[in-house]
């Protein structure tokens, strides 16, 4: 914790821990702090990174202090900052509480948890269809069940059927082709090289769609707040972006639809982000390799839908 209280506690105005908090260099901690501690699998970073936001600002994150829940998370808040870093099992216990109390004052406990369960059934549902591992299969389909059998303990029988109800929203691969072809590559370079940014935008926010259809909805934010399109089209105007800045926000979005595809689309998906490294970056050719990717996706997603059929 040492390294993020050195890099945060120091700030004294909200706009600036918030903009703070967003960067890849602060995420990364606090992920490696749950990840040594072995909270991963149940903390999520940005719950633990929240704690430094209430600590220092409680009445612009609270608005009050007079009622119970805030003022349970704020003193959560205050016990978890001032917890000493070599004291683990401290540490543990007053994340776990500040993490509850969190959860809590986000909304009804209960509900986050329906939440969690109904999307870690259906990511276990891709992770089986991006497997050629029949073991790991195994494992998935068992882990699958063993949240079945929790979900009917916290929602009944009325939660099963809503989770088996669901059926996952598939791009029509025709469309799409016929959407993003030769033609539309031509005049998004053309209208890019012009300074009309009105294709490229559009195009963003396809991808960024895309990705927030398949990703869990815990990841959401991460996606909203790395992938804020009217930020990044305003950079682009005003030529703000450097080189290394294109390749990491890329490389970001590459990442996204890596984790959903299969991995036998995995190299050519590679060999895109490689090129970032020896060509200097043309926003929109890495785009139309994006929508390449996507276009292979489908044909996974497609597999996907075929499941659900089947079930």
């Amino acid at each position: 914790m040492n390294s993020l209280k050195d890099k945060l506690l120091n700030v004294e105005d909200f706009e600036t821990l918030s903009k703070k908090l967003l960067q890849k260099e602060i995420n990364d901690l606090g992920k490696q702090i749950l990840e040594k501690l072995k909270m991963n699998s149940f903390v999520h970073h940005r719950n633990l990174l929240a704690a430094f936001m209430v600590y220092k600002f409680p009445y612009d994150v609270l608005n009050t202090l007079d009622n119970s829940t805030n003022r349970e998370l704020y003193e959560y808040s205050c016990k978890l900052i001032e917890t000493q870093d070599n004291d683990d099992k401290k540490l543990r216990s007053d994340i776990i509480k500040f993490n509850f109390c969190f959860k809590k004052w986000k909304g009804d406990d209960g509900k986050i948890l329906k939440e969690q369960l109904f999307n870690e059934y259906h990511q276990l549902g891709v992770d089986i269809m991006n497997t050629d591992d029949e073991d790991r299969k195994t494992v998935y389909k068992l882990t699958r069940d063993s949240i079945l059998d929790c979900s009917h303990k916290v929602g009944g029988k009325e939660f099963i059927k809503e989770i088996f109800s669901y059926k996952p929203v598939i791009l029509d691969k025709n469309e799409l082709m016929m959407q993003y072809n030769k033609a539309h590559n031509d005049l998004l370079c053309e209208e890019f090289d012009k300074g009309d940014y009105t294709k490229t935008k559009q195009l963003l926010t396809f991808i960024k769609n895309t990705c927030l259809q398949f990703h869990r909805k815990e990841d959401h934010n991460d996606i909203d707040d790395t992938i804020d399109i009217d930020f990044i089209i305003s950079r682009i105007k005003n030529n703000a972006y450097s080189n290394n800045e294109y390749v990491t926000l890329f490389r970001y979005m590459f990442s996204l639809i890596r984790a959903i595809q299969s991995s036998s689309n995995d190299e050519l998906l590679e060999s895109f982000v490689n090129e970032m490294d020896t060509d200097t970056v043309y926003v929109p050719r890495v785009l139309i390799q994006m929508v390449e990717c996507i276009k292979n996706l489908v044909k996974d997603l497609e597999n996907l839908k075929n499941e659900f059929t089947e079930k």
